[in-house]
């Protein structure tokens, strides 16, 4: 994990048990909306997948 400061502003940070979490809008810079929404689709469609997988396991 690199340790160095992404390029973009921060947006957000929290603390999830002993984790600082720092939320970063540099996945945007640079991209139009049709990219973004590109790779959000990649996210879901590969969340799907997993939770369809962990369903078949717990049904065999």
């Amino acid at each position: 994990m690199s340790r160095t400061t992404p390029k973009g502003h921060l947006v957000e940070t929290y603390m999830l048990d002993h984790t600082k979490v720092k939320i970063y809008d540099s996945a945007y810079i640079n991209r139009t909306s049709k990219e973004i929404e590109r790779t959000l689709q990649i996210i879901k469609d590969m969340a799907i997948s997993h939770y369809q997988g962990e369903v078949r396991l717990k049904r065999d």
